[in-house]
């Protein structure tokens, strides 16, 4: 009988870790390599700098790297931290819900820069406090993505923080058509997620957004008027023009087209 037939099979090799893992953290890497007797730190670091050598293997950041074929940012962003959460306009992007197309957004305890990524930058947000982390992190639930798991605010979260930070949201035409487009929505617990953030802004901003989206029911939106602004302000404090107007019902000032927008629902 040929020898051939007796030899043990293959183990797994450094190519098959990169195969199976298209975006990696180091420490992962050096796990896989102690976990099969394969060496470890430095076995891993030597296999991973051949593979940069030749073009298979992109730095992101320091001990985060990347196989040239992966194309999926939330996948990406997921991993530049150990404790990302993907979070606002990328909350709403893993949901295929309209969202930032160039910006995703991950909240995280560790310092962390943008970065480019296939025309989209992975913008990190930076908790100081564990506690805020940790607000994230229970009202989150966990994703697929091609195997692996990829952390994200609920849905009721996400739009809250969208109309708290317009900032890390879509703009307010597309963040209207998330609203529109979800699916069911838990309106007490929104109801809930604005009573505790104790913003009349808030509350208003939310009133007029399900009334855009055409998913304002009556009891919610008196709640959400109880709970809203007392006296005028304007729906982005920092942008304010000659042709604003008010929306009495919800004491909000808005611009020409944020007035277009409540009256074009309003007419349906």
């Amino acid at each position: 009988m040929d020898n051939r037939d007796w030899a043990a099979p293959r183990g797994p090799s450094p190519a098959d870790f990169i195969s199976q893992h298209p975006v990696f953290r180091i420490e992962e890497a050096e796990a896989w390599y102690r976990d099969l007797h394969r060496g470890g730190l430095e076995q891993a670091r030597r296999t991973i700098r051949y593979h940069l050598s030749t073009g298979r293997l992109r730095r992101l950041r320091r001990d985060v790297y990347v196989e040239r074929t992966c194309i999926d940012p939330l996948l990406v962003a997921s991993r530049l931290v150990p404790d990302a959460i993907i979070a606002f306009d990328g909350a709403l992007s893993i949901r295929d819900l309209p969202d930032n197309p160039y910006n995703l957004t991950y909240v995280t305890q560790h310092r962390a820069a943008a970065i480019c990524f296939h025309d989209t930058i992975l913008q990190p947000m930076r908790l100081a406090r564990e506690t805020d982390w940790r607000s994230f992190y229970f009202d989150s639930i966990d994703f697929d993505r091609g195997g692996f798991t990829v952390r994200a605010t609920k849905l009721e979260r996400t739009f809250v923080d969208c109309l708290d930070r317009l900032d890390r949201a879509p703009d307010l035409p597309r963040l209207i058509d998330a609203f529109r487009g979800c699916g069911p929505l838990n309106f007490e617990r929104l109801l809930e997620l604005v009573h505790a953030r104790q913003s009349p802004l808030l509350a208003a901003r939310l009133g007029f957004t399900l009334h855009c989206a055409r998913r304002l029911p009556p009891v919610i939106g008196g709640s959400l008027m109880h709970l809203g602004l007392q006296r005028p302000d304007y729906f982005v404090r920092t942008a304010r023009g000659p042709d604003d107007s008010i929306i009495a019902k919800w004491n909000l000032i808005v611009s020409p087209e944020q007035r277009a927008l409540y009256e074009a629902a309003r007419n349906t």
